[in-house]
């Protein structure tokens, strides 16, 4: 794509008193000079790290292998985190962009590759080859929060959780009607333990669902894409009366299990952390619209992220929320 390289923030090089008696480095230096050579590409380093040549390849070249092995493992891993931002800009601008990802914010911090690439989205949006695409951030956060709650705790789903009745709950009505906040609002509720959210300024959810369907174009072409201010929330779990689980709302699983990945108005953030933290619906949904509130209670039960209601307020750690 004609761009100029970037390069990796410097990596400190362990000094002489990290070395080990004998003249052999501790493990501390000898990670830190295996990752200048790895990041850097600072083949000074190989000497230390006991890489040499072998007949007539030399030192570096012999490491270069490894090292673009490593670079191609890890867009591999984005690329398979995020294949609706690979379909959206195709494959070679997207290798471009995975690869100055990489250049700029360095190696996995963490050993799992499901947690790489946390920072994605917010890279994107500093990417001046995707200017043209401001919402393909937003994207990536769905595709993120997805990720998020497939690797949560799983727990059974239960469709209606005793906020919709349960003859409305198993028809899979949508209509924000049938959640009934004064019912229960002196209760506290238990969110489902994957619940995953993410703060959006795009109706990125729909781009994200139109690449779940057949005819994405035609998927693609209903979307207003204009800012809007809302949120993403994802839950994972098995299926225990949820209507029409494993259809374009979610994708269906193994062992009965499914995914549900859906938007709600951006009120409704605040709204799930303070019911994460255990407050009644009543106090959680202080400044919210009744109208607002029925549709995301309604939301909430019908895509299994409700496991019941509790009488007494206690604080809650089940919920991921947002990332970290």
């Amino acid at each position: 794509m004609g761009r100029k390289k970037a390069k990796f923030p410097p990596v400190k090089m362990p000094s002489s008193n990290e070395k080990k008696a004998g003249g052999g480095l501790s493990l501390n230096a000898l990670q830190a000079r295996f990752a200048a050579a790895l990041q850097n590409g600072d083949d000074a380093a190989l000497a230390d790290l006991g890489i040499q040549a072998s007949g007539n390849i030399d030192a570096a070249k012999r490491f270069a292998v490894y090292r673009n092995n490593v670079f191609h493992s890890l867009t591999q891993a984005l690329a398979d985190a995020h294949p609706v931002v690979e379909r959206l800009v195709g494959e070679e601008f997207f290798r471009a962009l995975a690869r100055a990802h990489l250049d700029a914010g360095g190696l996995p911090k963490h050993a799992p590759l499901h947690d790489y690439g946390a920072g994605f989205a917010d890279f994107i949006e500093g990417f001046a080859p995707a200017a043209g695409l401001p919402w393909l951030g937003d994207v990536a956060r769905v595709e993120r929060t997805h990720l998020r709650a497939w690797h949560s705790a799983d727990a059974p789903m239960n469709a209606g959780a005793g906020i919709i009745p349960p003859s409305e709950a198993d028809a899979g009505n949508d209509a924000g009607d049938d959640a009934d906040p004064e019912r229960i609002a002196g209760m506290a509720l238990l969110l489902h333990p994957s619940l995953t959210m993410e703060a959006l300024n795009w109706p990125a959810v729909a781009v994200w669902e139109a690449h779940q369907q057949s005819d994405v174009e035609a998927g693609l072409a209903k979307i207003r894409m204009r800012a809007q201010k809302n949120i993403v929330v994802a839950v994972r779990g098995r299926i225990a009366g949820v209507a029409g689980a494993g259809e374009i709302a979610g994708e269906g699983g193994e062992n009965g299990e499914t995914m549900r990945v859906f938007s709600l108005p951006w009120q409704a953030q605040g709204f799930l952390h303070r019911l994460g933290a255990g407050e009644r619906v009543l106090d959680a949904a202080h400044g919210m619209e009744e109208e607002i509130l029925r549709q995301v209670l309604a939301s909430l039960a019908q895509n299994g992220a409700i496991l019941g209601l509790r009488e007494r307020a206690t604080p809650s750690d089940s919920a991921s929320m947002d990332s970290p």
